[in-house]
């Protein structure tokens, strides 16, 4: 097949190699089997021989001269390859196995060279359409080389114990989980799920007005603090209304004052100028709307240029579909298992933001539960660890809050770890302060913990616990 003038690329003497090998060795086809496919064929009687060849495979029929010949006879196709004459030529002009990974790993190179000039002319040709939305036609470029991307890292995705264990062993000897690792700064959570791990979805969700972005900001600029590099999508908000919110931590400058600089004093500007002289490249924003395709390449590229410990989301669902659906839960299914798929194929945490659904305002107990995660079952089901935030003060209005003055702390929350796949669910209490919109550990035995220090944490707390603030 020509492209214009052009013959699409291939290599035919690698995919007679490939052919060959199997023919000189059958277990050699087991050795490529997740590396090509018959498709990965330029040559159409190539793309038949393989075809019959894994056939003959899958029903333990020896692939030999004899037997393959007689397996294209009964599919009528030896004339179509070229007869016994050729097969002859094949097995000939390869007197070994040893290299078929390597001659495979040539021809599904130029496979992918072929796709992608296929797929780009198609491209071309629907540009041209003038009846045709730009904006579609974006979001089906992206979808269409996302679906061959993944098609052919899925080809890869097959290790055995031995190695798997292997990593593992080399990594605990190094000190470290294998994958990217970081800590929450909460010692239970830390000591239960290993805090931040690479490849796993952390699902945060509360109430609204609860804290979420607030959390994810604390722990970004704590990671930050750190030379820890954290990547925030943000489709709620934008960056510099987070920039914003991360000054107000450091300086502990209200934030009213930064509307305007008349309403700071000279001493909190000077501390504004210090501190923003210091800020680095460790925490990067991005605001632009997104489906999962958009994320899932500009991730890819954020990942090329700088060494990322943590994605973090904000919201889950505010991403948009590869694809309408006519059942949001299919939509939220797609984007939940996406971000699952996005952190196993980077091996980087990712913590996405998550509402709840409206029923919990119906309950007496306000306390979030895994049923309550808005729009489906699916986030639950994706995830590897669902932490819930629970601030009993934002259920009150102002008239109850003044009524239980003497015994509401307004900074009181709690982080639950309501799913963990990998340990315990626990329950810690955390430290919210308002005017900063920062969480950090609560007060124990009157004395404020510093923020990098690991909170003491429980299962169940006591009613005579003094250090518990409630």
């Amino acid at each position: 097949m020509k492209i214009g003038n052009k013959i699409p690329p291939h290599n035919n003497d690698a995919e007679i190699a490939v052919l060959g090998a199997i023919l000189f060795d059958n277990k050699a086809i087991d050795r490529i089997y997740n590396i090509i496919s018959p498709d990965s064929f330029y040559n159409e009687s190539h793309h038949i021989l393989y075809e019959q060849m894994l056939e003959m495979s899958k029903n333990n029929i020896p692939i030999d001269f004899v037997s393959l010949t007689e397996q294209l006879i009964k599919n009528k196709q030896l004339e179509i390859v070229g007869g016994t004459a050729y097969l002859m030529e094949i097995k000939r002009k390869t007197p070994s196995a040893a290299n078929v990974e390597h001659y495979a790993m040539i021809v599904q190179e130029r496979f992918i060279k072929r796709t992608i000039i296929k797929t780009g002319s198609k491209l071309v040709n629907n540009a041209y359409d003038e009846s045709s939305d730009a904006l579609e036609g974006l979001r089906n470029a992206e979808s269409i080389l996302s679906d061959i991307s993944n098609d052919l890292e899925n080809k890869n995705a097959t290790t055995s114990l031995k190695a798997a264990s292997i990593d593992i062993i080399t990594s605990l000897n190094a000190g470290k989980f294998a994958g990217k690792q970081s800590m929450t700064g909460y010692d239970e959570i830390d000591k239960t799920c290993g805090g931040y791990i690479g490849g796993r979805l952390y699902i945060l969700a509360g109430w609204v007005s609860s804290g979420k972005t607030a959390f994810m900001l604390s722990q970004a600029n704590k990671l930050r603090k750190q030379n820890k590099r954290v990547l925030i999508y943000s489709i709620e908000m934008t960056a510099i209304e987070l920039s914003n919110r991360i000054l107000v931590q450091d300086t502990k400058i209200e934030n009213w004052k930064f509307f305007s600089k008349e309403k700071m004093n000279s001493a909190e500007l000077g501390k504004l100028v210090t501190i923003t002289s210091e800020y680095d490249d460790f925490l990067l924003i991005n605001d632009a709307p997104q489906t999962i395709n958009s994320l899932n390449s500009d991730i890819n590229c954020q990942i090329n240029k700088f060494d990322i410990d943590l994605i973090c989301i904000d919201y889950l669902q505010l991403i948009s579909p590869n694809r309408r659906s006519p059942s949001r839960e299919q939509e939220i299914t797609e984007i939940a298992y996406a971000f699952k798929n996005i952190s196993k194929k980077t091996k980087i945490p990712i913590l996405a933001l998550a509402q709840l659904n409206r029923k919990l305002a119906d309950r007496k107990d306000k306390r979030p539960v895994l049923s309550d995660l808005r729009d489906s079952g699916a986030i639950e089901q994706a995830a590897d660890i669902v932490w819930f935030i629970h601030r009993p003060s934002i259920f009150l209005s102002e008239e109850e809050k003044r009524a239980r003055k003497s015994e509401l702390i307004e900074t009181d929350a709690t982080l639950s770890q309501a799913k963990n796949r990998h340990g315990s669910i626990i329950s810690t209490e955390i430290y919210f302060e308002k005017r900063i919109a920062r969480f950090m550990p609560p007060y124990q035995n009157n004395t404020k913990l510093n923020f990098n220090e690991p909170v003491k944490s429980y299962y169940e707390p006591k009613d005579d616990d003094d250090d518990v603030i409630f």
